[in-house]
């Protein structure tokens, strides 16, 4: 399959963008940062000029997620961060909208199992409303799903693979990336944080989440190192995936750090075409910045990690909770407790703690959803993982794009399910990019072995 040649070979607007963002950032920090609206406001004109003009654009700031559209609302001093997913939404409704004037989309024409479970549980989330006690968790979960998790899944099965969408999007994302970085920063510098035992919360978002997303935009540069021919591009790339990192062990985020290491490291030895040695020196430099933040004490991850006090009060909770369900295991075990209602089954600590989740997306769909939906979304993760062997076993020379791409999506899959046994919840719209991707690549895959065989046609 013909990849679509790129407009930009670097997308020097945005470049552009990210210059003036800099400038006006340290003009922030220099003063009160509730006092730039007027410097805010000519930044928004040209973002949605540049939106306007290229697509990719909008979903490379989907990619990035919470972590860059927190800035303008830390730079305005609004507390109203739950407006991120409905502004993460319409950024993707009018993302699609610019894709169908510009005719930039290739609807697939194939089916696979994941778009099917997908479908499935989607209808468990509507369907469970009426039995639900209507809480404003409750509708917002609904609407969250439905708008950062159902909707991008959809729109990447009509952007198609033919288009290279998603290759200038990672583009997009690792530059807009280097905005929260530089945000980071700034605010670690404002509040000199030092401690060795305090977790540093760079972003008005849940630490947690911050560390997430950093550790996905760092498997999207890590894919993109052997993407590239350029030695100067590789070096930026690395520096990014170390900056990431050091920001991810000043969180303490320990699944983030862990599962961010593990997807870098599937993707390098599973679907690099390189030698061992160079492998093993890219992971030498991978590690070298890492053991130099270990040395010298930076963040409190390492504490973390090696203390069992840390590992106690952590578990504590998550096990806590996950007893509780234990022991209310045969309580509406067909249908579950419904939408947003997991609240029934926590012991009164957890409820007066205002957990927002159960921090473990098996349980939570077994608990609010009951045994239907739990199969449902062991059905999802089987055609997944079915993808994924497919992805590894099938290394063809017509086909190595295919194979980057897909070992990328694979990788992605990796990572975001990794959390979401420990950290994310059921709405985790990377988790949804993931597979998304995926199936796409996939049903493009097949569509291009029917084109060949003869059953569909001939190629466009």
């Amino acid at each position: 399959m013909e990849r679509t040649k790129a407009k930009y070979d670097l997308p020097k607007r945005v470049l552009l963008l990210l210059l003036v963002t800099f400038v006006v950032i340290i003009f922030a920090a220099a003063i009160k940062i509730n006092e730039v609206m007027i410097v805010a406001i000519p930044i928004i004109v040209l973002i949605g000029v540049l939106f306007i003009k290229t697509p990719e654009i909008g979903f490379s700031v989907f990619l990035v997620g919470q972590n860059i559209l927190v800035v303008p609302f830390m730079i305005l001093n609004i507390d109203k961060v739950m407006l991120i997913y409905p502004l993460m939404s319409i950024i993707l409704i009018l993302t699609f909208g610019l894709t169908l004037l510009y005719k930039r989309f290739d609807a697939p024409h194939r089916f696979s199992s994941i778009q099917l479970f997908v479908f499935l549980i989607a209808l468990i989330f509507l369907f469970n409303i009426p039995r639900s006690e209507i809480t404003t968790y409750t509708i917002s979960k609904t609407i969250l799903f439905i708008s950062v998790c159902i909707i991008p899944f959809i729109v990447l099965h009509f952007w198609g693979y033919k288009t290279d969408f998603f290759e200038k999007s990672i583009d997009y994302a690792i530059i807009l990336g280097i905005i929260p970085i530089m945000v980071s920063f700034i605010m670690l510098i404002r509040s000199g944080y030092s401690s060795q035992y305090a977790r540093f919360n760079a972003l008005d978002i849940n630490v947690n989440q911050y560390a997430r997303n950093m550790g996905f935009i760092s498997i999207l540069a890590f894919y993109k190192i052997f993407k590239t021919n350029k030695n100067i591009y590789k070096l930026l790339l690395i520096l990014f995936i170390a900056i990431s990192l050091l920001f991810i062990i000043l969180t303490g985020s320990r699944s983030a750090f862990l599962a961010s290491l593990a997807a870098i490291f599937f993707y390098l030895f599973a679907y690099t075409n390189i030698k061992t040695s160079k492998k093993i020196i890219v992971l030498i430099v991978l590690l070298i910045p890492i053991l130099i933040f270990a040395i010298m004490g930076i963040g409190s991850m390492f504490n973390r990690l090696g203390s069992l006090q840390y590992v106690d009060m952590s578990l504590t909770g998550r096990v806590g909770m996950w007893q509780a369900v234990w022991e209310q295991k045969f309580d509406k075990i067909i249908f579950g407790h419904g939408t947003g209602n997991y609240s029934e089954v926590l012991p009164a600590w957890a409820k007066a703690a205002n957990l927002s989740h159960l921090h473990n997306v098996i349980i939570e769909y077994y608990v609010e959803w009951g045994l239907v939906g739990l199969m449902c979304y062991l059905l999802l993760l089987a055609s997944c993982f079915k993808i994924c062997y497919e992805f590894i076993k099938k290394k063809r020379k017509d086909t190595v794009h295919f194979n980057k791409l897909g070992g990328l999506s694979t990788v992605l899959f990796v990572y975001t399910l990794l959390l979401a046994m420990v950290v994310t919840s059921s709405t985790d719209h990377l988790f949804f990019i993931s597979i998304g991707l995926m199936s796409s690549i996939y049903i493009a895959h097949k569509e291009k072995d029917a084109y060949r065989d003869g059953s569909i046609g001939s190629s466009a």
